[in-house]
Order: structure tokens, then C-alpha cells, then sequence
């Protein structure tokens, strides 16, 4: 086997060293003569240009956000070449335009189709400002995109409500709770965040919980595992409640309704 590997590349260089310039000669005249055809006979170029021009673009990957806005600002590319397209150029300007794109990648196969991957920032939660509008806001606290898909409620991210300068010390203070194995679960369990200051007792409501549950303003959140321990007797046993105040240290109180 080993001898008949060895006749076999044998007889390739060979084949190279013989045959090769003939070879590069011939595709090399084929390239020109095709070339020189599609000058001559400008309907040819068109021809083979038309199968490469972009009619199309695809955005792939996307979960978290509305791609319709990042498809009309890349309708200009429409009608382009395919490889014309500076693909470099293109990727600076969808980072710069695009705070939840995180990474991106474009497809390099020529085609009608221009292809898009893209890696968004990971959302930590929505973001309901004054009027009414939610916000999906990243992991740095920094407002990405207005929600508009109907692919995320409650069950996913929860809602927070602040003034807009404490959105990235309350979403540092959320990825702190989220790190930890009782944190994450209690934070899967939150339907909405308000926030005053830095000062207040954080006012948070709970999916399957109907009174308020107030948190240390920070970031310690006190009792957690001990509060989602008793929660689910808290009503059997006070009847209606008020709400709930885990931020002391080995200490919960509960404020019976009047």
C-alpha cells in the first residue's frame, strides 16, 4: 500500500511538471476569452452579472428583536453585486446602527441572496419608561431596541421601572441575583422591577405571588432562599397580605392587609 501511495504521487508530479503550464495556459485563456466576450457582447455580461445581483437579503439568528428596520436600512445593497459589497464596510455600519448586534457575519457565496448571521446582546430585561413603551434593555444596562415582537411577556424577561439614569446600576445589581443558583430562580419568578433611587427598598412583583415583595436597594438581596421556601404558605397562614419585606438580614416581615 505504501509502495503504491508513493508510484501514485510519483506519477502526479510528474503529470504537473509535464502537463502543468499547459493547464494554467489553457484556463488562463479561457478566462480571457470569456472576459474579452462579455466586452464584445455586452448582453453576455449582463447575463452573468444578472444571476449575481442582490434581490434578496436574509437576516438569520435573530430571536430577541424586530429585523424589519435593519432590513429597509440594508435595502440600498438591493440591485448591487453580490461581490462588490464591501463586506467590512457593511459590518462597521450594522454594529454602528444596531446596539443589539453583538457579532455579525456575511455570507461570501455569490448569490441573488445576501445573507446575514448575526449574534445579538443577550437581553437582561424589558424597560417600561413613563409613557407606557417597553425597551429591551442588554447586559451592559444600555437600551438596545423598543419591543415590538410578541415573542417575549413576563414569562421571560421581567419589567423594570425607573428613572432612566438607574437603568445600569439596577441591571448590574439584576446580573449580581441572576449569578447565583437561589438568585436565578427567585429572578425567573419576577413579573416586574420598580426602582426609585439608589437609596429605596427595591418594590418587585411576582408572577404567581400577589403581594409585594420589598429588597434591599444593594444588591445583597437578603432571605431569598428562605422567603421562596415559606412563599407558598405565607397566604395560608396571614391570610391576605399586604406585602412582603425580605431586605433585613435573618429577618422577613410580613404586613397583613387591613
Amino acid at each position: 500500500m505504501n509502495k503504491l501511495s508513493k508510484k501514485l504521487r510519483f506519477k502526479i508530479k510528474r503529470f504537473i511538471r509535464e502537463k502543468g503550464k499547459s493547464i494554467v495556459a489553457f484556463f488562463i485563456g479561457v478566462v480571457l476569452l470569456f472576459s474579452l466576450s462579455m466586452v464584445v457582447f455586452p448582453p453576455l455580461k449582463d447575463f452573468i452579472f444578472g444571476m449575481f445581483v442582490v434581490e434578496k437579503i436574509k437576516v438569520e439568528g435573530v430571536d430577541y428583536n424586530d429585523v424589519s428596520d435593519l432590513k429597509r436600512s440594508l435595502g440600498i445593497y438591493k440591485g448591487r453585486v453580490n461581490w462588490s459589497i464591501d463586506r467590512k464596510e457593511l459590518e462597521c455600519y450594522i454594529k454602528k446602527q444596531f446596539k443589539w448586534v453583538k457579532s455579525l457575519s456575511i455570507s461570501t457565496f455569490p448569490s441573488k441572496t445576501l445573507v446575514i448571521y448575526i449574534e445579538e446582546e443577550e437581553p437582561e430585561v424589558f424597560y417600561r419608561d413613563k409613557s407606557g413603551q417597553l425597551w429591551i434593555v442588554g447586559e451592559n444596562g444600555e437600551i438596545l431596541n423598543k419591543y415590538r415582537s410578541k415573542k417575549f411577556g413576563y414569562l421571560y424577561l421581567p419589567i423594570l421601572e425607573c428613572d432612566r439614569k438607574f437603568i445600569p446600576y439596577a441591571v448590574s445589581k439584576i446580573r449580581f441575583l441572576r449569578k447565583n443558583r437561589i438568585g436565578e430562580n427567585f429572578f425567573k419568578d419576577i413579573s416586574e422591577i420598580i426602582v426609585k433611587d439608589k437609596d429605596s427598598k427595591w418594590s418587585l412583583f411576582l408572577k404567581n405571588f400577589k403581594a409585594k415583595v420589598y429588597v434591599d436597594p444593594f444588591g445583597q438581596f437578603n432571605n431569598i432562599d428562605s422567603f421562596l421556601r415559606m412563599k407558598n404558605r405565607l397566604i395560608d397562614d396571614v391570610g391576605r397580605i399586604d406585602y412582603v419585606d425580605i431586605s433585613f438580614k435573618n429577618q422577613i416581615i410580613v404586613k397583613q392587609m387591613d
